[in-house]
């Protein structure tokens, strides 16, 4: 899953282009396009060696969307046992960076699609047509206006749904974004690869090892597919946890859950990163660490237990943990066959954390300070309030009260 940054990402019709002056908009067919960037809009067309480039006016500036982690779950224990180890709910995944953003995301979600309708009245159609009066041609008429009809309607669908994270990183960005990727394939190639759902104690060490705690766990595969919905021109590292994934895009961590999307930032994020001894009864993962053996059903003193005829000896490993959490409601726990991959994803995450705390806020310009156009005064005879054009100061003028003269300003 190697690192890269596209130039350009297409949207349905639409492309954005990424330049040294900034990112850039166009739509069209080949041969001729319609495109607004930094350097204001243009049409070009032309093919077969020959060309045309206008400059249009620009039209109405839109303001750059300002990029909004998660509170403690209780954990309640289960039919088994164990205590569920989960995220709350990812509607409640905001920080204020990332307001924007997830009103865009949450807004486009509940956009209903279009051609389905399209494709439904079509086949009205056609039925129609053949109970009322079976006519061959107005028949094959409906269902190609029909189809014709569903193209464009599931071209404007995909734009209309879709949110474009563009993103341009400075050197220090991507260099530390680069090691998050290096990190997150050396972990990817991990044996071992699983999301814990829930743990918990256990007395009857006897029936389970000699173990003290028993986990419910699932496999995961560690990949870097972005959902349809959702358009980057960066490969961005994904962590399937249950029925939810995390997205380690530069910026946020982003929780997506069945197209509802909560955002974390890395500054309110906490890693625990630490190494257990796990009792496998499955497979055992080929990179693993051994560090011992015991039985199935075992006694007090470690050895077999021989009253169980099917008792066979099982290995200690000593296996890699990750848990993330944050204030607002992150709790995932993963665990992996080998530590040193982990540890390097770990700090790989904490540099980039560090990073984006020194990334310069935007500062909104300070609006002018407007010079004054009056001035007040008072009379030095009654004491009248008086207030006068600033451009009169230092003239003779009288009191409207007490009628004697005065000089205006003093």
């Amino acid at each position: 899953m190697p690192f890269f940054i596209r130039k350009s990402l297409s949207v349905g019709p639409f492309r954005f282009n990424l330049s040294k002056s900034g990112i850039g908009l166009s739509t069209g067919i080949k041969g001729l396009r319609l495109g607004m960037g930094p350097r204001g809009n243009y049409i070009y067309a032309g093919r077969y060696g020959m060309y045309y480039r206008a400059t249009l006016p620009k039209f109405g500036q839109s303001q750059d969307a300002i990029p909004r982690g998660l509170s403690e779950i209780p954990q309640a224990p289960t039919f088994d046992g164990l205590t569920e180890i989960a995220s709350g709910s990812v509607l409640q995944m905001t920080d204020s960076s990332s307001d924007d953003l997830l009103k865009e995301l949450s807004e486009k979600h509940a956009k209903p699609l279009t051609w389905p309708l399209v494709v439904l009245a079509t086949i009205a159609s056609v039925v129609g047509l053949i109970l009322d009066h079976f006519q061959p041609g107005l028949i094959v008429l409906a269902g190609g206006i029909g189809v014709i009809a569903t193209i464009p309607t599931m071209l404007y669908d995909k734009v209309k749904k879709s949110v474009v994270l563009f993103y341009n990183l400075d050197d220090e960005v991507m260099r530390v974004y680069q090691g998050v990727h290096t990190s997150f394939d050396e972990l990817e190639s991990c044996a071992g690869k699983w999301h814990i759902e829930a743990k918990g104690n256990t007395d009857d060490w006897k029936h389970n090892a000699g173990a003290e705690a028993l986990v419910r766990r699932n496999t995961t595969q560690l990949h870097n597919e972005m959902p349809s919905w959702l358009k980057t021109n960066i490969s961005v590292p994904v962590i399937p946890v249950g029925r939810r994934n995390l997205y380690f895009f530069p910026d946020r961590l982003l929780m997506v859950d069945s197209g509802q999307v909560g955002a974390i930032s890395y500054a309110s994020m906490k890693l625990n990163l630490y190494e257990q001894r796990f009792i496998e009864d499955e497979s055992v993962p080929v990179d693993a660490n051994v560090v011992g053996q015991t039985w199935k059903y075992v006694n007090k003193n470690g050895g077999p237990d021989r009253r169980f005829a099917n008792n066979r000896e099982l290995p200690i490993l000593l296996y890699a943990y990750l848990q993330l959490t944050s204030p607002s409601g992150l709790n995932e726990l993963l665990a992996f066959s080998r530590t040193n991959q982990l540890q390097a994803f770990a700090l790989a995450l904490v540099e980039l954390s560090k990073c984006m705390k020194h990334v310069a806020p935007v500062v909104p310009p300070t609006p002018p300070i407007e010079p004054p156009t009056d001035i007040k005064f008072s009379c030095p005879s009654c004491g009248q309030h008086i207030e006068a054009e600033i451009n009169m100061v230092g003239q003779t003028a009288v009191c409207p009260t007490c009628k004697n003269s005065l000089t205006v300003g003093q």
